[in-house]
């Protein structure tokens, strides 16, 4: 009997099912490009191009010069916009909410800060599987194969924990977003026909900007009919993008001369450009900031 054994250990026959014994026990592990092998699915990358940093001002005229109804669109457009901007690979981002009224420099109602948030980490490259033609010695194969794997399973387990990592940074600042532009959303258009202070709204945007490295716009949902120049002032817009949504005028005789005394201010003030949005295009879409 123990010959037999011995007979059998040694036999030609025995070596053709060790190449066969190796692959079987590698199973679906011999590929692990396919698995992350971290005992789960796996944690997908978010591909986001990166945001420089971003100050936005805005400014939301209020009925009677204003429907309701234009005060309620955009704002939800701009939180909409605030909240598709919380994501990965961006420097941060704040928002100033003031509304224009009969004392404009006094309305601000609302700040809306995104954190930043670092890219997700890339997709590590795996080291190739060995081929078994490589090898002499089956055995030397299969310790090679376990090698390998066992290193690719340690890659892709390092980047899922930074993926992870970075992923929960970005659920509590979407939270903590959400918490800020509900309010927005809840916001109701005030009342308010003792005057229209556009100077007011331009004075708190001068404030802001001031001495600020960022990407800089100024968002003015307004008619843009000023009857107070209490609060003119020289104003500082320098490097800011102006964009004057919802933009409405009934009187076509006078509209033009109005918008280019606007204009006239807003690039006196160094602002880099100024744009006029009526409803139509406003509610197709606004101008992404």
């Amino acid at each position: 009997m123990l010959r037999s054994r011995r007979y059998l250990h040694g036999s030609p026959l025995f070596l053709l099912f060790i190449p066969l014994l190796i692959l079987s026990s590698c199973g679906p592990n011999l590929f692990p490009q396919a698995r992350a092998q971290t005992g789960g699915p796996l944690e997908q990358r978010i591909d986001a191009a990166h945001q420089p940093y971003k100050l936005v001002q805005a400014c939301i005229d209020t009925p009677p010069l204003f429907p309701a109804t234009y005060f309620r669109q955009v704002a939800l457009q701009i939180v909409d916009w605030i909240d598709a901007l919380t994501t990965v690979n961006q420097d941060g981002l704040v928002l100033y909410v003031s509304l224009i009224k009969h004392d404009s420099l006094q309305t601000s109602v609302l700040t809306i800060t995104v954190p930043a948030i670092p890219a997700d980490p890339a997709q590590p490259k795996l080291k190739p599987l060995p081929s078994s033609a490589q090898f002499n010695s089956p055995y030397d194969y299969a310790q090679a194969l376990d090698s390998v794997k066992k290193e690719n399973a340690g890659v892709l387990s390092s980047w899922q924990v930074g993926l992870k990592a970075n992923h929960v940074l970005l659920s509590q600042a979407r939270a903590q977003v959400k918490s800020q532009t509900d309010k927005l959303r809840a916001l109701s258009a005030p009342y308010d026909s003792i005057a229209a202070d556009d100077w007011g709204c331009l004075d708190l945007t001068s404030l802001h900007f001031r001495n600020t490295r960022a990407l800089k716009t100024l968002v003015i949902a307004s008619p843009l009919i000023n009857n107070s120049t209490v609060q003119e002032s020289n104003i500082d817009l320098s490097s800011a993008v102006v964009d004057v949504v919802y933009h409405s005028c009934n009187v076509a005789s006078t509209c033009q001369a109005n918008d280019n005394y606007w204009r006239h201010v807003f690039l006196s003030s160094h602002a880099r450009s100024v744009s006029f949005y009526d409803p139509a295009q406003s509610q197709a879409s606004l101008p992404a900031f």
